[in-house]
């Protein structure tokens, strides 16, 4: 399992991870604690970390992305091309793997976490595959694109939504269910909006149009560590644990940094 935060910031994108996988087999659990979660594109400041899934096939997901590196699907990396066009290429690519190893029927599911820039861009973009979801060309989606600053969670991260946002997306549907069978009625739109207002004034509102980028990778740094730390205190299987390793790209950057420890 992997727990992946990603940063929209004015002065760039930050990406980061755990280090831990879990490989279930029929007899045991095994928690491996130094995988590679996060990959810079060569030649790009674009970055991608991976959750769900740790492989397709015989092969890792580093792997692949390697392959896609070197073959340059569609020429994205050896042109100089929007991020978009690089997710759209990394989303195709993925999809046919995807498609050749688990055929048309749904499949494990894999996510990919893309941030970066475009030529001569001064602001960062950050978007999401998921598959066998975004099945369709053009499907991926952009989270934050330029300008729209802010924080993503993707993967085993309820502890952290629990922390910013001040409650858990599944006691709210259960709630709704709740009063669903005591009113004998389902929600409307008008009352679902009204509920998302309430919670909305809770959440924790933090100024990334004013966070620094050393501040933007201390930031990711603490959302990953309440995850790692709840698994670890909990009593919970350590699925989410290892090292914290994060990456960033800013302006003019001519590739992704990933920093290491």
């Amino acid at each position: 399992m992997t727990v992946v935060v990603a940063c929209n910031l004015p002065d760039g994108v930050i990406l980061g991870t755990d280090s831990a996988v879990t490989l279930d087999s029929s007899s045991a659990r095994q928690v491996l604690v130094h995988k590679e979660k996060l990959f810079a594109l060569k030649n790009k400041p674009i970055g991608v970390a991976a959750y769900g899934i740790t492989g397709i096939g015989p092969r890792t997901i580093r792997s692949y992305i390697n392959e896609f590196t070197v073959t340059d699907p569609n020429g994205v990396m050896t042109e100089s091309c929007e991020i978009s066009r690089v997710v759209e290429s990394l989303r195709s690519f993925f999809q046919q793997i995807y498609k050749r190893n688990f055929g048309e029927k749904p499949g494990p599911f894999l996510g990919l976490a893309v941030a970066g820039f475009s030529p001569n861009a001064y602001h960062g973009e950050i978007w999401q595959i998921h598959l066998p979801e975004h099945s369709k060309p053009d499907s991926a989606v952009c989270v934050h694109g330029q300008g729209s600053f802010g924080t993503t969670w993707h993967g085993e991260s309820i502890p952290i939504a629990r922390f910013l946002l001040g409650y858990d997306e599944r006691a709210i549907e259960e709630l709704k269910k709740y009063f669903e069978k005591v009113s004998g009625k389902s929600f409307i739109k008008a009352e679902h909006e009204a509920v998302s207002k309430i919670l909305e004034r809770y959440e924790w509102s933090l100024p990334y149009s004013n966070m620094s980028i050393e501040d933007g990778l201390l930031y990711a740094r603490f959302l990953i560590n309440i995850t790692i730390n709840y698994y670890r205190l909990a009593g919970q299987p350590p699925i989410v644990g290892g090292k914290i390793i994060l990456g960033r790209a800013i302006y003019q950057d001519n590739d992704f940094h990933i920093l290491r420890d």
